[in-house]
């Protein structure tokens, strides 16, 4: 994905599914912050990784976005983690019920009324994506493999 710097205060959707009580999202949002949430036990626990893009990732072009959801740890919690360019850039182990997708549909980059929440029942929405480049599929070769295309793969192995 390709980023601009992030004005107006509305959450920018990248993808979400599952909805506000038990769903994940990852969002862009004001102060060029990239947050994936993942909420469970009906929206009682969540798991928050925030990522603030530099300038120089700003202004660098592409960056490969990519986050994971480990329904079942070693220590039987849930484990999110997101990455930009290949590199893990932050992470957190909980409870939150294993239950990633909740009842919701999924989207990529449009505007949805109930993403993943705040921990506290609060419903919250996030609009279409626009602060950067539309996301595009990456072009692969037999047997390669890209880190957007992990993360579909990732996630459509995991339904």
């Amino acid at each position: 994905m390709d980023f601009e710097a992030k004005v107006g205060e509305d959450r920018e959707l990248i993808f979400e599914t599952g909805g506000a009580i038990i769903g994940q999202s990852v969002i862009y949002e004001v102060g060029n912050q990239l947050a994936y949430r993942a909420d469970g036990n009906g929206s009682h626990s969540l798991a928050v990784v925030e990522y603030t893009l530099t300038q120089a990732q700003l202004g660098i072009g592409e960056l490969a976005v990519a986050w994971t959801y480990e329904a079942l740890n070693a220590t039987a919690e849930q484990t999110v983690a997101l990455y930009l360019d290949g590199e893990q850039v932050g992470s957190v182990s909980m409870d939150t019920g294993g239950d990633w997708s909740g009842a919701n549909g999924a989207a990529f980059g449009v505007a949805r009324d109930a993403v993943a929440d705040d921990g506290q029942n609060h419903v919250q929405s996030a609009a279409d994506f626009s602060s950067g480049s539309s996301m595009k599929p990456k072009a692969c070769s037999s047997g390669e493999v890209t880190w957007s295309t992990l993360a579909m793969e990732t996630a459509a192995s995991t339904i």
